[in-house]
């Protein structure tokens, strides 16, 4: 998707989705405050060095998971969480709603506790990931994957304006804190 970008043409999908790319977080840059739009952002994060080691959690990765899913499905990134993700789901209390483009499919999904269990269950139970995706999550075989820490635990902890989020999981789904 990123084929014409030297470095990129190495990366896969699932380096991506496991923080397993060495690809700065763009957060963490001094320029990206200056940067006006979606596509500039783009250019920015293609422009990357990968750094020498894995970076752990970087939104960089995430913006351009985002990026592959509207190429490849022709409609927005709320549009096709929504219709693949949330309406399948049966979520009634969970919604994307992007704030600006620099938190493109970095963050904006906003949920309840409810929705959140329910996600838990089907997440724990093996209907979101592909057998192999699920393996290598209850193994632990990458420091990220999907989103969460599962370095020490399985956890995730995020913030947008006026609102923090944590959700941890302990012994595979049995306990979970939100």
């Amino acid at each position: 998707y990123f084929a014409d970008i030297g470095w990129m043409g190495e990366c896969t999908i699932r380096d991506l989705v496991n923080m397993n790319t060495r690809i700065p977080d763009y957060i963490d840059k001094a320029d990206f405050t200056l940067i006006t739009d979606k596509e500039k952002l783009t250019n920015e994060i293609l422009s990357y060095q990968q750094a020498g080691e894995i970076t752990g959690n970087s939104r960089s990765n995430y913006f351009l998971l985002g990026l592959i899913i509207e190429r490849v499905s022709g409609v927005t990134y709320e549009e096709y969480v929504t219709k693949h993700v949330i309406e399948p789901m049966g979520f009634k209390n969970t919604v994307v709603k992007q704030p600006d483009y620099k938190s493109f499919a970095t963050e904006g999904v906003q949920s309840n506790v409810y929705d959140m269990y329910h996600w838990n269950n089907a997440f724990f139970g093996g209907k979101i990931l592909s057998e192999n995706s699920q393996s290598d999550f209850e193994s632990h075989k990458y420091t990220w994957m999907c989103g969460l820490n599962l370095k020490d635990g399985i956890y995730y902890g995020g913030n947008q304006t006026k609102m923090y989020s944590t959700y941890m999981v302990y012994e595979e789904g049995t306990y979970i804190i939100m």
